[in-house]
């Protein structure tokens, strides 16, 4: 069983275009960012990023792994906030737009549960999406398990559930022969890496107490 990156090489072959017509994914295009990837030495990848607070983005950490690599988020200028090369996530710094959506954080998804996988998938110019099912949620690696058809470029792209919510954030596919299986963050360790990040709830004030009689 092989356990491969899925980060964006070479383009190969189309896939079919994002459709939302059982989706509700209206912001789509303003919540998940292109990640391009430049070394000095003249490699190139592309993957894909969410983001869960303004100015910062979800990512797998190999996509943006190396001493000297240049990134960029839809043209923006991007710099790595954090990286965890065990847990493959990383957040990455940019420059906000009014236009930016924020993903919110879902709950973890029940097997069977089915998702969306939403990504730059063959470094197309426009989000595509692929679709399936939790196999396993949290594997004994930490890993939820995805029936579903993981292509490349589609490392470091949000995996939602119906409500638009991420779930998961997508790292490898495992394979034998044609069969495979994808491999993503579940959002219970996505939390416990980006919690500090994330903006503090502020607890209503305590009402006053009534005067005495």
């Amino acid at each position: 069983m092989r356990r491969l990156l899925i980060a964006f090489l070479l383009p190969l072959a189309a896939v079919t275009p994002l459709h939302a017509d059982d989706w509700s994914l209206p912001k789509i295009t303003q919540q998940v960012l292109r990640l391009e990837s430049a070394s000095r030495d003249g490699d190139k990848g592309t993957c894909s990023a969410a983001i869960f607070t303004p100015g910062l983005a979800l990512t797998a950490a190999h996509c943006v792994e190396g001493e000297e690599v240049d990134l960029t988020l839809d043209g923006r200028y991007a710099t790595v906030l954090r990286s965890n090369r065990l847990l493959d996530l990383a957040v990455v710094k940019f420059t906000p737009r009014a236009t930016d959506v924020v993903m919110p954080l879902g709950t973890a998804p029940d097997r069977g549960r089915e998702v969306a996988i939403i990504g730059f998938a063959f470094a197309k110019r426009d989000p595509t999406a692929t679709f399936g099912r939790v196999a396993v949620p949290k594997d004994e690696d930490g890993f939820l398990v995805l029936n579903a058809d993981i292509i490349f470029g589609q490392s470091g792209c949000p995996v939602i559930n119906r409500k638009g919510q991420l779930v998961a954030i997508t790292s490898a596919i495992q394979s034998q022969g044609p069969a495979h299986l994808g491999l993503a963050v579940p959002v219970t360790t996505i939390t416990e890496f980006i919690a500090d990040l994330l903006p503090k709830a502020t607890a209503p004030p305590a009402p006053a107490p009534a005067p005495k009689p």
